[in-house]
This record gives structure tokens, sequence and C-alpha cells, in this order.
């Protein structure tokens, strides 16, 4: 118990330093997938704030791109990935549970989201943010 303590006081301080919070990601997902439901318990709030700003970056990539006069993105749910990864090249176009990011348009809407934990769209645990377009 005391092992688990440590491990949540070590990543609670690496991810409250902004500097040490993409290294200590990387260091500590292998630790954490040893964890098993724990280290998912301790890891997924960290995945949902990250697919959480991916997705806010996203929508203002579009946004920027519309004031541009880009392009936005494909309607074309199966062409979203490729732009994303054109428009977003520092991205893999993988949320941090390793399933693909998503967009649905809606009649002056675009919504971006990931699937969350359970990799299944429409449930709870979904990261989405929809914006105007």
């Amino acid at each position: 118990m005391n092992r688990i303590v440590a491990i949540i006081l070590v990543v609670a301080i690496i991810f409250a330093v902004p500097p040490l919070r993409a290294r200590g990601a990387v260091l500590m997902e292998p630790v954490i997938e040893r964890l098993g439901p724990v280290g998912d318990a301790i890891a997924n709030p960290i995945r949902r704030y990250s697919a959480n700003n991916k997705v806010k970056h996203v929508l203002n990539v579009i946004d920027n791109d519309r004031e541009l006069g880009r392009r936005p993105p494909p309607k074309d749910p199966e062409a979203f990935n490729p732009w994303m990864r054109r428009r977003v090249p520092e991205d893999t176009g993988l949320d941090p549970w390793g399933n693909q990011y998503w967009m649905q348009y809606g009649d002056r809407t675009v919504t971006i989201g990931s699937n969350g934990p359970d990799g299944v769209r429409g449930t709870e645990d979904d990261v989405a943010e929809t914006a105007p377009h």
C-alpha cells in the first residue's frame, strides 16, 4: 500500500510541474501499466486531461484555418485522421488510450472527440468538445 501512495505522490508532483509533465508521462507509463487496474485509476484522469487538451487544440487549429481561409477538415469521418496528421503534425492522431480521435459536423458546429478509456463512442467516459464552424 505504501508503494502505491508513493507512486501517486510522485506522479502528482511530476504532473504539477509543467516542464516535467511531458517527460514524466513517458517515463511513468510503463510503471503505471504494471499496476493494472490501480494504474488505470491513476492514469485515466491524466489521460483524460491530455485528450481534452488535444481536442481543444484541434478545434483551435480548425478555427484558425477558418480565419485564414483554409479548407476545413473533410466531412468524411475516414478523412479526418489523415487531415489531423497533416494539420497537427506533432500528433499521431491517437488519443491517450490508443484510439483515433473523431470528428462530427452538426448544422453549424463541429465536434472533436475521443472515445475515452472504454474505447466506445457515445458513452459517458468520452472526451468531446463542440465549437461553431
